[in-house]
């Protein structure tokens, strides 16, 4: 029997460390996680909302969830806004180098990220919660990011990943880290000094939501393997606080030893790490000022090859240089648009970025989306939700 796909514009199934969108097929019996600690046995074909606990849900308390990631890693809005804009600009843009730098740079970045879910899988699956990619406001509208946070009855442990090449020299006098690369020599903010202010500023963090206190530990992970580390001897934060990505699970049993005692109790670990990413904040980075809007290109590109702009035909957007048609091509040019421009649009404005003359098919793209929208018929701007759209 065919089944027809089904996508609804919000939510998604966490199952295991995954994410299923919704509308997708699944052909054998899955189990859902939910931020509770039951499981739930299913064996539907297409999943079409998101489950709720009611009376038909099975209460499974004797069953563990295997890992207990309560925020996954997603690719960072501001390498999305790098790509936008370079997608965008005109390849004699003097701007243009620059950018392709930073996104570089930023992708080296979350590289070494994800290259410590590996080792977090040799970490005790049990009373362990992890959050990656947070970003929460601290005092004076000032904000800070934890790569990754490791939440525990014992202790919260902060993951401060870099993925920086090239020999460290790490400078406590000075507080900077020297990396030598092709005799060259270059200076970053310390790590140490940066992983100090993170653990002063979630502290703090949790006084003011009231929220209940544990040890704050944390290391600076070197992710780049051919990176050589070096510092003086007396440097002794240096050798109890960096570490490599492999030596992570023993560092970790050694934290779990030196902070045996229980200060958070189950109820209070879930408490906490539901507050934080409900706190979460993502980040999206200003256009340079030297970067005109009107001078980027606009039209719908194709997800394959990225040409553009993609005339419109029945049934989607069709590119002539790959030869396929993309029915759902306008999402993906949509996020560029709230990534560069703004996130709210109407119709005017989404004709002349899409390079369409019908106002009629811009609304009925708009109610295929099912976008927010306030004001009336004339007047209406709608809303371009980030998170919900990355997901279509």
């Amino acid at each position: 029997m065919k089944i027809r796909p089904y996508r609804h514009p919000l939510g998604s199934y966490e199952i295991g460390r995954h994410v299923l969108e919704p509308g997708r097929h699944v052909t054998a019996p899955i189990r859902i996680v939910f931020d509770k600690t039951w499981t739930v046995t299913s064996d539907t074909k297409t999943i079409k909302e998101k489950p709720r606990y009611t009376s038909n849900i099975r209460k499974d308390k004797t069953k563990e969830v295997v890992h207990l990631i309560k925020k996954e890693r997603h690719v960072p809005w501001k390498i999305r806004k790098w790509e936008a804009l370079l997608r965008r600009l005109p390849s004699a843009h003097p701007e243009r180098t620059k950018l392709e730098e930073q996104l570089a740079m930023s992708r080296a970045g979350y590289r070494g990220e994800t290259s410590m879910d590996y080792h977090l899988n040799f970490l005790p699956s049990h009373d362990c919660y992890v959050l990656h990619d947070l970003r929460l406001q601290g005092e004076r509208d000032t904000y800070f990011q934890i790569d990754t946070l490791l939440i525990t009855p014992h202790f919260l442990l902060i993951l401060e990943i870099k993925n920086i090449a090239g020999t460290l020299y790490f400078d406590p006098s000075f507080q900077q880290m020297i990396r030598t690369l092709d005799d060259k020599e270059e200076a970053f903010p310390d790590p140490l000094l940066q992983l100090s202010r993170q653990k002063s500023q979630l502290q703090n963090w949790l006084i003011r939501h009231k929220l209940p206190q544990a040890p704050v530990p944390g290391f600076v992970v070197i992710s780049n393997a051919s990176a050589v580390l070096k510092a003086d001897p007396e440097n002794r934060d240096m050798y109890h606080s960096v570490i490599r990505p492999p030596s992570l699970p023993y560092s970790f049993e050694s934290l779990q030893k030196k902070y045996a005692a229980v200060t958070l109790t189950k109820q209070q670990v879930q408490k906490i790490s539901r507050k934080l990413k409900k706190f979460h904040q993502h980040h999206i980075p200003d256009t340079p000022s030297e970067v005109e809007p009107r001078l980027l290109r606009t039209g719908v590109y194709c997800p394959d090859c990225h040409h553009l702009p993609l005339p419109r035909q029945r049934g989607g957007w069709y590119c002539g240089v790959c030869h396929s048609l993309h029915p759902q091509a306008h999402t993906a040019s949509l996020i560029d648009y709230a990534l560069i421009h703004k996130t709210t649009i109407t119709n005017r404005e989404c004709r002349t970025f899409l390079q369409l003359d019908s106002p009629s098919v811009v609304a009925k793209l708009f109610h295929q989306l099912d976008l927010p929208y306030t004001g009336s018929y004339k007047n209406r701007r709608y809303t371009l939700p980030l998170e919900i759209l990355a997901r279509m």
